[in-house]
C-alpha cells in the first residue's frame, strides 16, 4: 500500500496495490473514506500511485487497453500492450468523493515485467517538478508542475523497485545492481551513482544524505556526498527491513516479518 500524507500530518492518501478503491484517512479522529477518482471514465482503471504538494495530489491512473478489468496480479496483462496512463490532479474534497481538477498527463506504457509496485512518484521539494518511476516499463519519467509537460524520459536499470527525489536528483534502487542510479531531476541526464549498494529495495533521504535497505543483505546503508563521488557505510540489521525512512537524520526501520519499527544505530 502507498500512503501519501498532506503537508499538515493529519490526512493521509491511502492507495491498496490490489484495490480499485482510494481511501483518504484522518489521522486526528481515525475515521476514513472511500475517494471517488472521477478521472477513470467509463473503461476499467486503477490508481497505482500519488504524490502530495502544497495543497494538492497528483495521481497516477492506470487505464486498461481492451476494456475488461482483472482482480488478479498482474493488473495488465503483456497482450494488451501498450497501456494507457494518466497523471490527474486533485485537490477538493466533499463529504462522499473527490473532485479532479483537471487531467495533467495522459500517455502509454510498455510492459517489460511482472512488478508488484508497478509505479512510484515524487515531487521535489520546492514542488517544481513531479517524478515517476514505472517499474514495468523501466523508465524514469519527470513533469514539470506548472504547466503539466514531460520533460524527458529514459531508461533505468533492470527490475527498478523504488524512486527517491533528494535535492536536484532521482534516485532509483534496482536490487539487482551493485549501485543507486542517480539522474539530474530536471533533465534526466545521468549523474555519480552510488556504489557497493547491493539488493537495495528502500530509499529514504536525510539533510545531508542517503539511506537505503536491502533485505538480501540485512542492511542499511548510508551515503554522504562529497567532490570524490559518496562516502558509503553499512550497518547490519538484526531483521528483515521492510522499509526505510529517516526523520531528524535516524534512519528507521520497518521489520517485513514481524511488523516492527525501530531507530538504526551505528552511524
Amino acid at each position: 500500500m502507498d500512503a501519501v500524507p498532506d503537508d499538515t500530518g493529519r490526512f493521509v492518501l491511502a492507495l491498496p496495490y490490489f484495490d480499485d478503491d482510494v481511501y483518504l484517512l484522518d489521522t486526528v479522529d481515525g475515521t476514513s473514506r472511500t475517494v471517488r477518482v472521477l478521472a477513470r471514465g467509463p473503461e476499467p482503471a486503477v490508481v497505482a500511485a500519488a504524490a502530495y504538494f502544497d495543497g494538492w495530489y497528483a495521481v497516477l491512473v492506470e487505464r486498461y487497453h481492451d476494456g475488461t478489468r482483472q482482480k488478479k496480479f498482474p493488473y495488465i496483462n503483456p497482450d494488451q500492450m501498450p497501456f494507457r496512463y494518466r497523471i490527474v490532479r486533485f485537490d477538493r474534497f466533499t463529504k462522499h468523493r473527490a473532485l479532479i481538477e483537471r487531467v495533467w498527463f495522459e500517455g502509454t506504457a510498455e510492459w517489460h515485467e511482472e512488478s508488484f509496485h508497478p509505479w512510484d512518484a515524487a515531487f521535489d521539494a520546492r514542488g517544481r517538478t513531479l517524478a515517476v518511476l514505472n517499474t514495468m516499463s523501466e523508465e524514469l519519467s519527470a513533469y514539470d508542475r506548472a504547466t503539466g509537460e514531460r520533460l524527458y524520459v529514459r531508461p533505468v536499470g533492470p527490475r527498478p523497485v523504488a524512486l527517491l527525489v533528494w535535492r536536484d536528483r532521482a534516485l532509483v534502487a534496482c536490487p539487482e545492481q551493485n549501485r543507486i542510479d542517480i539522474f539530474d531531476l530536471r533533465t534526466g541526464v545521468a549523474r555519480t551513482p552510488i556504489h557497493g549498494a547491493p539488493g537495495v529495495d528502500g530509499l529514504a533521504g536525510a539533510e545531508y544524505g542517503v539511506f537505503a535497505a536491502s533485505k538480501y543483505r540485512r542492511s542499511v546503508l548510508r551515503a554522504i556526498p562529497s567532490n570524490r563521488g559518496w562516502y558509503v557505510t553499512e550497518v547490519e540489521s538484526p531483521e528483515v527491513p521492510g522499509g526505510v525512512a529517516a526523520l531528524g537524520g535516524v534512519p528507521y526501520l520497518g521489520d517485513a516479518v514481524y511488523g516492527r519499527v525501530r531507530s538504526v544505530e551505528g552511524f
